[in-house]
């Protein structure tokens, strides 16, 4: 062993000299040369491979946060397209140009987190922005909510948003409860009761097909967003829709990144007919 080690040592000039499919082959031939390195070097070789790692993790993260925007790009040119009916419930100004699309779920930590973030979106953008509530139903319990938050929309979209806030408030009660206590959620609401269980075959099939739309858009968990068609994955920061919406209202206006349109002359009247 050492004086294999001591003929590496002294060879590195011709080693170097041989490059490294030399070096590769030499290293492969003889593991021993780096088990004995490692052994008489323990802490250099921890640190070079703490180091290693941090650089590994700091380069991963920048190719996702570049693939991230590229597909983010993509996505501007290209909207994607929920399906976004009149009939459905919907948070602020049914008539906002911006749709934002929610698939959630009432027993989702993270959806119950990322509630007060929606409802700072839709305060900042009164006008602008209107929010569709859809479902991915994952836990236990959760689709039979799901389905009665529809139900309660079919009457009243003011009630339905309330009981949405009253399922993520009690969220922890929605599995054990069970139908009784969405029962009294609804009652206290002063929800037309008979009406709502007849209602409720309807809200299952929109709530199934809202589930099949969000695996269609590539969300397998809660929360997750379009955001006029852009994708925004888990429960994000504010600043994330705030940079999203802003685009698509520069984008509206012909700001800087929307295409700009060239001024029509007066006399142009072929033009003003276009």
């Amino acid at each position: 062993m050492k004086k294999t080690y001591l003929l590496i040592l002294f060879s590195v000039p011709f080693l170097t000299s041989c490059g490294p499919a030399f070096l590769k082959k030499m290293l492969k031939d003889n593991p021993e040369i780096i088990i004995e390195s490692i052994k008489s070097n323990p802490e250099q070789y921890m640190e070079a491979l703490a180091d290693a790692q941090r650089q590994y993790m700091v380069n991963k993260r920048q190719k996702q946060k570049e693939q991230e925007q590229a597909n983010r790009e993509a996505e501007y040119q290209n909207p994607k397209k929920p399906d976004t009916p009149d009939s459905r419930v919907y948070f602020g100004d049914k008539k906002a140009p911006i749709t934002i699309v929610e698939y959630s779920d009432f027993q989702c930590g993270y959806c119950a987190r990322v509630v007060s973030t929606v409802k700072k979106v839709l305060k900042k953008y009164p006008k602008q922005v209107r929010v569709l509530y859809k479902h991915k139903p994952l836990f236990p319990g959760s689709s039979r909510a799901s389905e009665y938050y529809e139900a309660i929309g079919m009457q009243s979209n003011e009630k339905a948003y309330k009981f949405h806030d009253k399922l993520f408030e009690k969220k922890g009660q929605i599995r054990s409860g069970g139908d009784k206590f969405l029962d009294n959620l609804a009652e206290e609401l002063d929800v037309d009761m008979a009406q709502l269980k007849k209602d409720l075959s309807k809200a299952k099939s929109i709530v199934s097909a809202d589930a099949q739309e969000a695996e269609k858009f590539g969300f397998s968990g809660t929360p997750g967003f379009l955001v006029g068609g852009v994708t925004v994955p888990g429960a994000v920061p504010y600043s994330h829709f705030e940079e999203i919406i802003n685009r698509h209202l520069s984008k509206d206006k012909g700001g800087d990144m929307a295409k700009k349109v060239p001024e029509k002359k007066a006399d142009d009247k072929e033009g003003e007919k276009k």
